[in-house]
């Protein structure tokens, strides 16, 4: 694993006003701080089902979807604290998961009495640091004709 400093002055003046991201950005990973590893690990593995896939750096936690690393739902949880009142910020994000995944996932959340809300086929939640992660079902894939 390798870390490289950031060129901030290039990439701020890359786009010197802030803007969001645009709606069909795609992510394959994403770096989350989490003030308890611990409190974290519970709301990623084993609530949301992503499986722990590296815990070999201290205080750091790396999960994925199944048991391979994935491009797609990997996260690396490390120590952090709240941000400075006003500071950018992740605020939300979504998952897009196979067809079917959201009920599943909403009966799993219902049981385990995880507070949660359902609306248009999305299922809305907010991680331990307060980052709401929404949770949608993929389009059904269309038949392929051959």
């Amino acid at each position: 694993m390798v870390t490289d400093p950031l060129d901030v002055d290039g990439l701020l003046a890359s786009a010197p006003t802030a803007t969001p991201p645009h709606p069909e950005t795609r992510l394959g990973h994403i770096h989350l701080h989490i003030g308890d590893l611990h409190e974290g690990e519970r709301f990623y593995a084993h609530t949301l089902g992503l499986t722990v896939t590296q815990r070999t750096y201290r205080a750091l936690l790396f999960l994925a979807r199944g048991r391979v690393p994935s491009p797609h739902w990997a996260q690396y949880l490390g120590p952090g604290a709240d941000g400075p009142r006003r500071a950018t910020g992740l605020v939300r994000y979504a998952w897009q998961v196979p067809a079917g995944t959201g009920d599943v996932l909403d009966a799993h959340l219902r049981a385990q009495a995880v507070p949660h809300a359902r609306s248009n086929g999305t299922l809305e939640l907010t991680d331990p640091v307060g980052i709401r992660v929404d949770v949608r079902d993929a389009p059904p894939a269309a038949p392929s004709s051959v």
